[in-house]
């Protein structure tokens, strides 16, 4: 897309936007992968307010553009930007709040807000809420909302479940019919749009401004865990009967978390390492007492368990909640933040993949890792790669307990039967190995195809972890969504009709975007009998009054309007709006779908269809206050002052 800066002259005051000649734009598109740093979009909107992103997409339909959404850019396979197109970033939308009332406690953040947000805050009314926990991310500088909309795994999903569990309401802006159109969707208000947005991953149906979660109670109650971080090094051989004793016992208490990071080398010819980290929802007593209980004595683990029993709880200490998430966690992942945030002069690919530790149809969690042998021979024989120090890691991040939950019924994710989310990740620094695409031939030729078979179905893949070449299954859909692709298309045409957030990636094979596709058309109705008593009333709930570009009026009148001062008026064709034009941005219409109203208290003013005279609903609710129950909320008009942006062209 070509998109010339003149013809943007004098049509922006509202918007804060970026064009590539700018230092901030650069910054705003820098990645610390060095395979996307080619990728760039046309121009960069920066929003901090939802009205912002309203604006950036009626915007972006006028120049018939894209739409990429960009938080943090904390995507393994670089999806928080394009080589095309629009990029909206909305990280100054970052806020957080927590909101206690009648003894439930909200935590209400911003969609550009991150996890080390919301664990500040926590931190901040320690006394207050010691024995609380948000249900966030590891990395404290993961965004919010990516984290939970493609499902969420926190360090207490075990005890508590899932992230998306925990998701009360979503503030949505959508693009259909070239508005941007605000929703607010949660379980019990257009619910089929928030299933969707669990599980169904970030930008494929709009853009979140705002989302409000529930923040539980420990398990113990008394405000502390456990946690502790620690790498190990030996044979192949050590590792994989460490490995063996700790993960094919029976981990099923739910309290605890091991974490496993495999580590190898490229020059290392004989060492391998694995970093464990472990989290225990309760105390170090308890803690202890559950370990001891299934690892100690036990005949058929190396020195009855002993050993390892005692190794865990030399490596783990005792600290309150809102220690861990806002100290520790900073800590313990700070290597993975900085493959985002931080300038490296490294190449990085990503594959994911989900495990169960054992059962009918799955192969042992031990059969899964006994093939690190195999994976780290063919990692050393890649041309060009032995002693080049490239570093490979598979990360095996602990799911399963209450992340295995019943789903809300018609939810995206579709795996949550996985025990162990897996995401590999090949780093390295030699252009030719990136250039001859030797590393993505390394993971689409030798270890997808040992690791993939094994994947829960032999194709999943999780949206979170999702990487740049063939998943799990080779099908993306049926790999990041299962049997809920086809549900998530009409989603999609519901909210993204044009598929304004749904550009493939310049660099990537796959995108996870959801192609629109309209439910088919409901059976006609049955024919009403001419003798009938009385003919069922027509409902008029759907599409909006009026649309962006509003379409003419009858007696020459074109865009009615409402001043700030709430006095109604016109733009009459080829005319200019007046100096305080505004339209407010909550529109309602009756359930007679006659009149298009104005939720502004007193002054809410209307235009009946025929586009002559104006008036005042009589009944008009307090100015912040819900509308009467028979009235259909609308958010889908235009923003006040947005207009100003575009004006020249009536």
């Amino acid at each position: 897309m070509s998109i010339s800066i003149n013809s943007l002259r004098g049509r922006t005051n509202e918007l804060d936007i970026l064009t590539p000649a700018t230092k901030a734009f650069r910054k705003s598109v820098w990645t610390g992968n060095r395979l996307h740093w080619k990728e760039k979009p046309s121009l960069v909107i920066r929003a901090t307010t939802r009205q912002h992103v309203e604006a950036a997409i009626i915007f972006a339909r006028l120049l018939d553009a894209s739409i990429t959404v960009k938080n943090t850019g904390h995507s393994y396979a670089g999806w928080g930007n394009n080589d095309d197109g629009i990029l909206l970033d909305v990280s100054g939308i970052r806020s957080a709040e927590l909101v206690e009332q009648g003894g439930v406690t909200t935590l209400i953040v911003g969609g550009g807000a991150v996890w080390g947000d919301a664990y500040k805050l926590l931190a901040d009314f320690d006394a207050e809420m010691h024995s609380h926990i948000i249900v966030g991310g590891r990395c404290p500088g993961v965004g919010i909302a990516g984290f939970t909309l493609g499902g969420g795994l926190s360090p207490f999903t075990r005890s508590q479940g899932l992230g998306m569990d925990h998701l009360l309401e979503v503030t949505l802006v959508t693009a259909k019919d070239g508005l941007a159109q605000t929703r607010v969707v949660s379980p019990t208000r257009e619910p089929e749009i928030f299933k969707a947005l669990c599980g169904g991953g970030g930008g494929n149906f709009g853009v979140v401004t705002e989302m409000k979660f529930s923040v539980p109670e420990l398990t113990g109650m008394a405000g502390m865990v456990v946690t502790g971080r620690f790498t190990r090094w030996g044979t192949l051989a050590q590792q994989l009967a460490f490995v063996k004793a700790l993960y094919d016992t029976p981990l099923t208490n739910l309290k605890l978390t091991v974490d496993a990071s495999w580590l190898f080398d490229a020059h290392e010819a004989d060492r391998v390492g694995i970093r464990f980290t472990v989290y225990y929802d309760g105390r170090m007593t308890d803690f202890v007492t559950d370990t001891d209980a299934f690892l100690r004595n036990r005949a058929e683990l190396p020195e009855n368990g002993n050993a390892l029993a005692q190794y865990l709880q030399d490596n783990v200490h005792e600290e309150s909640c809102t220690s861990l998430l806002e100290e520790s966690l900073e800590e313990q992942w700070s290597d993975e933040q900085k493959k985002f945030v931080t300038a490296t002069n490294s190449f990085s690919l990503f594959q994911s993949y989900i495990f169960k530790h054992a059962g009918p149809g799955h192969a042992s969690f031990y059969e899964v890792v006994a093939l690190m042998g195999e994976l780290r021979t063919a990692f050393r024989a890649i041309p060009g790669n032995a002693g080049s120090g490239a570093s490979f890691t598979l990360s095996l991040i602990h799911g399963g307990g209450k992340g295995h939950t019943a789903p809300r019924a018609g939810e995206a994710f579709p795996w949550r039967e996985g025990e162990f989310f897996a995401y590999l990740n090949l780093v390295w620094t030699e252009k030719h190995l990136a250039y001859r695409n030797r590393m993505q031939t390394y993971i689409d030729a030798e270890v997808t195809p040992r690791l993939g078979p094994h994947s829960l179905g032999g194709k999943a893949s999780f949206i979170n972890f999702g990487g740049s070449g063939r998943t799990a299954g080779g099908d993306w859909k049926a790999s990041y969504y299962g049997d809920n692709y086809a549900e998530l298309q009409h989603v999609k045409h519901e909210c993204d009709p044009d598929n304004v957030f749904g550009r493939k990636q310049a660099r990537h094979e796959f995108r996870p975007m959801v192609t629109p596709v309209a439910r088919p058309p409901p059976p006609p109705p049955a024919e009403v009998p001419e003798d009938a008593a009385e003919e069922a009333p027509v409902r008029h709930t759907g599409e909006p009054v009026f649309k962006y570009p509003m379409p003419p009026m009858s007696g020459g009148y074109q865009n009615p309007y409402i001043s700030t001062g709430g006095t109604p008026g016109y733009v009459y064709s080829g005319g200019t709006a007046n100096s305080s034009f505004e339209i407010r941005s909550d529109m309602y219409v009756p359930d007679t779908g006659r009149l298009p109203g104005l939720k502004y208290g007193r002054t809410d003013m209307y235009v009946p269809d025929t586009g002559s005279g104006t008036g005042t609903v009589s009944n008009a609710p307090a100015r912040g206050s819900a509308p009467p129950e028979s009235w259909n909320v609308r958010r889908s008009y235009k923003l006040g002052r947005f207009y100003q942006i575009n004006k020249d062209t009536y």
